[in-house]
């Protein structure tokens, strides 16, 4: 008995030494072959233009070659339907798009076309959502955004169920204590912290087009917490309308507003954008 003890001790000491290591090794092999994957799409994208013939292929968009290298892959659309190909190339008419089973941690894929080095050059992006699977930076805002956008089609979300009957002007903010938590939650399973980097603002509007031409949603995104900022202390946000699906640059700044269902009342920060001047994004 003494001896089965001793052998089961040594068993679990050398054990509690190599499984971390194991993980660690499982984890980067992981990491390696998403980047892997996204080298190998964005230069497949490449060779594709150019065997087009195209004149001036550091200046071509076209998503439909970037679907077929996805499809290829074995991914699917972000919401898990299927990606439809096609033989006409769709050139300027999307901006950014989102797939998902490639990632062996189940990150998505976000690619748009970003301005190059000259005047007129495009350069494809592809990144993964999941932490540290992207050698460049992630855009944390647009990972944010598309969740967002995300659970408000989603009819087993939270946020959707709050939308469902409230008409325009209803609001849910990042500083508030029962929505906030779950799309902390979102982000944190593809990697992301957003506790102390990031604040957000879904702002519905009608099913018509308002006087700006938007309709269905607004949603704000910064890279600031807000949380303890002073009242009109100036951020950079982005700002996605749902119903156009275009995105928008500019500067709001920070309001204190009651937080709802509060009694005694209790202030939060919120995105005020009553006076912000927009930029489309051009990606």
């Amino acid at each position: 008995m003494i001896e089965l003890i001793v052998v089961l001790t040594i068993i679990g000491i050398l054990a509690a030494l190599t499984i971390p290591s194991l993980l660690g090794f499982i984890e980067d092999s992981y990491t390696k072959d998403c980047r892997s994957k996204i080298s190998d799409v964005e230069r497949l994208y490449v060779d594709a233009v150019i065997d087009k013939g195209i004149e001036e292929p550091q200046k071509y968009e076209s998503f439909t070659i970037v679907d077929n290298i996805m499809k290829n892959y074995g991914a699917v659309n972000s919401d898990g339907s299927d990606i439809i190909t096609g033989d006409e190339d769709e050139t300027g008419t999307e901006k950014i798009k989102y797939y998902k089973g490639i990632c062996p941690r189940g990150g998505e894929y976000i690619i748009y076309f970003k301005k190059g080095a000259h005047e007129g050059e495009t350069k494809i992006s592809v990144a993964c959502t999941y932490k540290d699977h992207s050698q460049s930076e992630k855009n944390v805002s647009l990972i944010g955004i598309h969740t967002l956008s995300q659970a408000l089609e989603d009819k087993t979300n939270k946020i959707y169920t709050y939308f469902k009957d409230r008409g325009p002007t209803s609001h849910i903010d990042s500083t508030g204590t029962v929505y906030a938590p779950e799309v902390q939650k979102m982000l944190a399973e593809i990697g992301i912290d957003i506790t102390e980097t990031s604040s957000w603002r879904i702002y519905k509007l009608g099913d018509k087009a308002d006087n700006n031409g938007e309709w269905g949603f607004n949603i704000f995104w910064t890279e600031t917490k807000i949380d303890d900022l002073p009242e009109k202390t100036e951020f950079q946000v982005l700002k996605y309308n749902t119903g156009t699906k275009k995105y928008y640059y500019g500067t709001a700044q920070v309001r204190t507003d009651i937080m709802p269902g509060t009694n005694p009342p209790v202030q939060m920060n919120v995105i005020n954008v009553s006076n912000t001047k927009w930029t489309e994004v051009s990606y």
